[in-house]
């Protein structure tokens, strides 16, 4: 086992992160511009997205399982920057820096992500909002239906 195995999860993990908020940031201007079908593309490819975060996160958690035992390192946790720091002192200084530039970059896509989503979930609320607002200014106040259903 090599620990840059762990190391090439992670910047795997980072790519499909970046490409998760590149999705965020395409429905966002979907929404705003009304196109349901991007919409639907970007809902799609979220869900791959995040099938393949959700199986490099449980590969990364299975290495660090791993490495803790072939290391001899007590498994108190299997957070990265634990593991990062119990092995520290036995790894080439340039490959630790790397792990940490690696961890942080993705708890800031992970920020940027959150964020989008946010905005995304406002200008959804809005939509609805103004939805409901046109029908109800459509249907008036004896709430008939929209549809004259006679034929």
């Amino acid at each position: 086992m090599d620990i840059k195995d762990l190391l090439n999860s992670l910047k795997k993990q980072k790519e499909n992160l970046n490409l998760l908020l590149l999705e965020a940031t395409k429905k966002q201007r979907a929404i705003v511009e009304n196109k349901v079908d991007d919409m639907e593309t970007c809902v799609f490819a979220e869900e791959r997205l995040l099938k393949n975060i959700d199986r490099l996160e449980k590969d990364r958690i299975e290495l660090i399982g791993k490495y803790n035992v072939t290391l001899g390192i007590p498994e108190n946790s299997r957070k990265l920057l634990d593991f990062i720091n119990s092995i520290k002192s036995s790894i080439d200084p340039k490959l630790y820096e790397e792990f940490i530039k690696t961890r942080t970059e993705i708890i800031e896509t992970v920020g940027k992500i959150n964020r989008a989503n946010h905005f995304n979930k406002i200008l959804i609320q809005q939509s609805i909002s103004f939805i409901k607002t046109t029908i109800s200014s459509l249907m008036g106040s004896k709430r008939s239906s929209l549809i004259d259903r006679r034929m």
